[in-house]
């Protein structure tokens, strides 16, 4: 069974990849360490997004993962899986950036997901087309 992303969520998709691409960009070329822990945090946001985008409506997809984050009764699909460890993910870096974590490290684990996030939404896109 196809998966169908319509032309509006495939833009919105591959717009936030740039965007996150862009980020992390000057997250590496930056020399202020509370603005390349900012900007990496920014690009891991937008992979999300991008991910959302792809796979549905974000605002919906926001939701459902929050949920399932908090319901640990309930089995989750591999696809699900995914997005509750990426939001959980997040939280964790959003924390470290608090705590002043290295730089580098959040700018390598926002390379790992904004690749993720290209590869992802890469599949979706070329499902449809």
């Amino acid at each position: 069974m196809p998966i169908l992303i319509n032309e509006y969520r495939k833009s919105w998709a591959l717009f936030f990849i740039r965007e996150a691409k862009i980020d992390l960009l000057r997250a590496k070329e930056n020399s202020i360490p509370n603005v390349r822990q900012s900007l990496a945090h920014a690009s891991m946001k937008k992979a999300q997004t991008a991910i959302y985008y792809s796979l549905g409506d974000p605002e919906y997809l926001t939701w459902v993962v929050r949920e399932a984050l908090y319901d640990h009764k309930k089995k989750q699909d591999q696809v699900m899986l995914l997005l509750t460890q990426i939001e959980r993910f997040l939280h964790q870096n959003h924390k470290n950036i608090k705590m002043n974590k290295s730089p580098m490290l959040l700018i390598r684990e926002a390379e790992e997901l904004v690749n993720l996030a290209s590869k992802i939404v890469e599949l979706m896109v070329e499902a449809e087309t």
